[in-house]
């Protein structure tokens, strides 16, 4: 955490437009640039350069023919090295070559040699401030009585643990390419490789039957399949791969007008990946309702872009329901956007209910009901209710947010979810309550705001809470945070319900700015000890009942 923390704060010192991170690839030829366009021959590397989307870059130094001694003694690695900038990430495949045992330039032993230099690759990256991301070796394409055989021994399993060991995240392209070849069967798989009778390429008149390297369609569908799973475990780099299943621009200038129409259309999830929809600059009026069949979405924007990125509404609980004379619209119904999905994640999207003030009625800008959901450089606009993070039915109701803008006056993130807001701006607009969370007795935590900054509008007079129990067990914790002038002394509110002060928990530390005041606050709330505070990470909170984390490259 300090040393992400440290590279954080080296890349906030930079021009905005050095900011965007390169992707760096070594490894093998499977991954490599061929620079013969009249040869058949693709490397993944050199495909996956056409899925990265500018300002960001991407820099191949796979080549053919190397393991990682080989890759090392030539002076690939110390050159490659020193190209790496703090934020940039590194990919890191070898052991087809790796393999051979015939050949002292190039061999190692899965368990030995090969470690010890994927180790250097990690460690040496990492002091570089980079990010290190490892990946098992492809498949090769061997058909033994109708099944596909593994060829990498134990070179794979070596990897898997050392990514365990040293807290790397792992793209494991065996099992996705195996279970690629598999899909395509024995004869189908064949178009993934090169594959060429005497005569039909002229580039290989002799023909050729090559089960490992690719053919353009291989390597553009292996590098797909990286760059999905790429996404999964780093979703700060969604916004800049160009490509997604559907894309949507309110403008016409897309097949889709709307994400709803975008979201019909798409295909199932292959492979268990997410499945992408880019959103172009524009505003797309709501409510739009994200069921439990779109679960694996990705809903990006452009890198930059939410302020132009805007789904919204004007709906409340007053609103009449057009279907049920006399009756109004419920939360859901009436929610600009209302998530049934688990394993949603949003990237650079505004997220907007427009009811205004006076109206003094709950108006939910986005609500969530589903489990695993993750926002990252997103907006939520409101005054009274404007975020809903919720447990629905058996779901254990867990979502994060990172570098997120949330604003409101009036209990305006609450419900009854598990939820970590990591390095947002909280606005108050007006005197009032930040959350109104309604915790089960149960869960160990509630909203928990990890060096966020709380910031209060010129309208707040009284002073805005921190929060107040809706429920009695309610649980809301602000670590780090930064606090405005605004903020109340007394921290927090018991809801005009002395029980609730037995009972609610409230936690507060290591608080900064004008508005961090903990001699003030009321005497139920608590001040945390430094040990126990220190092991407040996003992963502790969020991974039970199923390790999930929805950002593994910022543990």
């Amino acid at each position: 955490m300090i040393r992400l923390t440290l590279i954080s704060l080296l890349l906030a010192l930079l021009p905005a437009h050095a900011r965007e991170p390169a992707i760096h690839l070594i490894g093998d030829s499977t991954m490599a640039d061929k620079p013969d366009a009249a040869h058949p021959e693709r490397g993944w590397g050199q495909l996956f350069r056409q899925l990265v989307r500018k300002p960001a870059r991407t820099h191949n130094h796979a080549r053919n023919g190397r393991s990682t001694k080989s890759f090392i003694a030539e002076g690939r690695w110390d050159a490659a090295l020193k190209m790496l900038q703090p934020g940039d990430r590194l990919i890191i495949q070898f052991g087809h070559n790796d393999e051979k045992a015939d050949n002292p330039a190039v061999h190692t032993t899965p368990h030995g040699s090969y470690r010890d230099n994927l180790t250097r690759f990690i460690r040496e990256s990492r002091s570089r401030g980079a990010i290190p991301i490892l990946a098992t070796p492809v498949a090769r394409r061997k058909w033994n009585h109708g099944r596909l055989s593994p060829t990498h021994g134990d070179y794979p399993a070596a990897v898997r643990q050392l990514a365990i060991d040293e807290k790397v995240p792992l793209i494991d392209l065996e099992n996705l390419t195996h279970s690629l070849e598999s899909a395509l069967g024995e004869e189908g798989s064949k178009k993934l490789h090169l594959w060429f009778k005497p005569g039909e390429h002229p580039a290989i008149p002799q023909g050729l039957a090559d089960d490992t390297h690719y053919s353009e369609t291989g390597a553009d569908t292996v590098a797909r399949l990286a760059a999905m799973e790429l996404v999964r475990l780093d979703p700060d780099l969604a916004p800049l791969l160009n490509f997604a299943h559907a894309t949507v621009a309110a403008d016409g200038s897309a097949a889709h007008r709307d994400i709803r129409s975008a979201l019909d259309a798409l295909p199932p999830s292959p492979h268990g990946t997410p499945r992408i929809v880019h959103v172009r600059p524009g505003t797309y009026p709501g409510p739009l309702h994200i069921d439990r069949q779109h679960s694996q979405l990705i809903l990006t924007g452009d890198p930059g872009a939410a302020e132009r990125t805007v789904i919204t509404g004007d709906f409340n609980l007053k609103t009449p329901h057009p279907d049920r004379p006399g009756t109004t619209l419920s939360a859901q119904e009436s929610s600009t956007v209302l998530i049934d999905a688990s394993d949603v994640t949003c990237h650079d999207l505004t997220f907007e209910n427009t009811t205004p003030l006076e109206a003094r009625v709950q108006a939910l800008a986005c609500y969530l009901r589903g489990d695993r959901s993750a926002f990252h450089h997103c907006r939520f606009l409101g005054w009274q209710d404007t975020l809903r993070p919720d447990a629905h039915g058996n779901s254990p109701g867990r979502h994060y947010f990172r570098h997120c803008h949330i604003e409101g006056h009036c209990d305006f993130i609450y419900s009854a979810g598990t939820a970590v807001f990591e390095h947002c701006t909280i606005h108050s607009k007006a005197d009032g309550y930040i959350t109104a969370a309604s915790t089960p007795e149960e869960k160990p935590f509630g909203f928990v705001f990890l060096d966020c900054r709380l910031t209060t509008a010129a309208a707040v007079k009284r002073g805005v809470f921190l929060g107040r129990p809706w429920r009695p067990h309610a649980h809301t914790a602000f670590l780090r945070c930064h606090m405005d002038a605004g903020i109340h002394p007394d921290g927090w509110d018991s809801w005009g319900k002395i029980e609730n002060t037995r009972t609610a928990r409230y936690d507060e530390w290591r608080s900064s700015g004008p508005g961090a005041r903990p001699a003030d606050r009321v005497s139920w709330s608590r001040i945390l000890e430094d040990e126990n505070a220190s092991q407040w990470t996003p992963s502790k909170i969020l991974s039970p009942p199923d390790s999930w984390h929805p950002h593994p490259l910022n543990p």
